[in-house]
């Protein structure tokens, strides 16, 4: 049932939940039975956290709905296969063109995957817009940019170029990254 509304058993945060229950099933008579007072024990650290999920208050109400529609997405995307795996960066060149997958997680954190999540995989320029948030959360919006721009370069991204104030152009472009990177502790 846990998993319709997207959370997993392995949430980080029903961490104390879980492990709550399995030594409560382990030491109950049969190993699978509960009373009352033993679930209300199990969930009581993530009462609000399991309320919300089973009362469809998250983000996303109808989650087997939603991730039914994702993986038809999925489905139909898979067999295209035009383009080229990015040979000219060495990392990226190692990975077979038929790996496919698809991962969410929304804010809520209802997740869902489908297809070759397994595989570990580079982020490469994926990876940018998190560090700027991560910059940004921890040091804010004005920190940050004392030390990077907000304007486009009008150059490729991974020239390594610094605008009339000595500053990367944005925190998109590698030198912005490499100075986002540098910001986060």
């Amino acid at each position: 049932a846990l998993k319709t509304t997207g959370l997993r058993s392995g949430d980080p945060r029903l961490k104390e939940c879980m492990d709550t229950l399995k030594e409560t099933l382990r030491n109950s008579s049969d190993g699978v039975t509960l009373d009352r007072h033993q679930f209300k024990k199990c969930v009581q650290s993530n009462i609000v956290l399991l309320t919300q999920a089973f009362r469809k208050k998250f983000i996303i109400p109808d989650f087997q709905s939603f991730t039914s529609h994702i993986d038809e997405l999925y489905e139909s995307a898979k067999p295209l296969n035009e383009g080229q795996v990015a040979d000219y960066i060495p990392q990226l060149a190692k990975f077979s063109p038929d790996l496919w997958a698809v991962s969410l997680c929304t804010v809520d954190g209802q997740r869902h995957t489908v297809g070759d999540t397994k595989v570990p995989f580079c982020l490469q320029s994926c990876v940018k817009p998190l560090k700027y948030a991560i910059a940004v959360h921890d040091h804010g919006t004005e920190y940050v940019h004392s030390f990077i721009g907000k304007e486009p370069s009008g150059l490729r991204f991974n020239k390594l170029f610094l605008d009339d104030d000595d500053k990367p152009h944005n925190p998109m472009v590698n030198a912005g990254a490499i100075v986002c990177t540098s910001l986060i502790e």
